[in-house]
Protein backbone atom coordinates (compact mmCIF):
# COMPACT_ATOMS: atom_id res chain seq x y z
CA UNK A 1 0.00 0.00 0.00
CA UNK A 2 1.57 3.37 -0.87
CA UNK A 3 1.50 6.95 1.24
CA UNK A 4 -1.77 8.69 0.90
CA UNK A 5 -1.91 12.61 1.74
CA UNK A 6 -5.01 14.56 2.47
CA UNK A 7 -6.05 16.37 -0.48
CA UNK A 8 -6.55 20.09 0.92
CA UNK A 9 -3.34 20.28 3.45
CA UNK A 10 -4.11 24.10 3.90
CA UNK A 11 -7.83 22.96 5.55
CA UNK A 12 -9.07 20.04 7.35
CA UNK A 13 -12.89 20.50 7.57
CA UNK A 14 -15.49 18.11 5.86
CA UNK A 15 -18.38 20.10 5.00
CA UNK A 16 -20.42 17.02 4.08
CA UNK A 17 -19.19 13.11 4.55
CA UNK A 18 -19.93 10.32 2.77
CA UNK A 19 -23.59 8.75 3.00
CA UNK A 20 -26.97 9.24 3.82
CA UNK A 21 -27.82 13.10 3.95
CA UNK A 22 -30.46 15.77 3.82
CA UNK A 23 -29.31 17.91 0.26
CA UNK A 24 -30.55 21.45 0.56
CA UNK A 25 -31.05 20.68 -3.01
CA UNK A 26 -32.94 17.31 -3.60
CA UNK A 27 -33.93 16.26 0.13
CA UNK A 28 -32.52 12.94 1.22
CA UNK A 29 -29.66 11.07 -0.29
CA UNK A 30 -27.14 8.92 -0.08
CA UNK A 31 -23.71 11.44 -0.99
CA UNK A 32 -21.41 9.13 -2.25
CA UNK A 33 -18.57 11.30 -2.00
CA UNK A 34 -16.52 13.91 0.94
CA UNK A 35 -17.05 17.04 0.78
CA UNK A 36 -13.98 19.51 2.14
CA UNK A 37 -14.58 23.56 2.58
CA UNK A 38 -11.77 25.50 1.74
CA UNK A 39 -10.68 28.87 -0.02
CA UNK A 40 -11.07 29.57 -3.80
CA UNK A 41 -8.39 29.20 -5.10
CA UNK A 42 -6.45 26.52 -2.74
CA UNK A 43 -4.69 23.98 -3.74
CA UNK A 44 -5.70 20.31 -4.20
CA UNK A 45 -3.62 17.39 -3.78
CA UNK A 46 -4.13 13.61 -5.46
CA UNK A 47 -4.80 11.37 -2.28
CA UNK A 48 -3.01 8.37 -4.98
CA UNK A 49 -2.35 7.90 -8.35
CA UNK A 50 -5.10 7.91 -10.69
CA UNK A 51 -7.14 10.43 -13.25
CA UNK A 52 -9.02 13.32 -13.14
CA UNK A 53 -12.09 12.23 -14.50
CA UNK A 54 -14.46 15.48 -14.45
CA UNK A 55 -13.52 18.76 -13.21
CA UNK A 56 -16.80 21.24 -12.47
CA UNK A 57 -16.42 24.97 -11.17
CA UNK A 58 -20.05 26.59 -10.00
CA UNK A 59 -20.23 29.87 -7.82
CA UNK A 60 -19.04 29.22 -4.40
CA UNK A 61 -18.40 25.77 -4.99
CA UNK A 62 -16.32 22.99 -7.46
CA UNK A 63 -16.50 19.62 -7.74
CA UNK A 64 -13.64 17.31 -9.13
CA UNK A 65 -14.19 13.43 -9.84
CA UNK A 66 -11.33 10.64 -10.12
CA UNK A 67 -11.01 7.49 -10.51
CA UNK A 68 -7.82 6.22 -8.68
CA UNK A 69 -5.66 2.51 -9.58
CA UNK A 70 -4.47 2.21 -5.64
CA UNK A 71 -6.09 -0.22 -3.80
CA UNK A 72 -7.95 1.91 -0.99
Amino acid sequence: MGKYVWPCPSYSRISSGYGNRTCPFHGKEFHDGVDLAAASGAPILAFGPGTVTKSVGTAGTATISASTTAAV
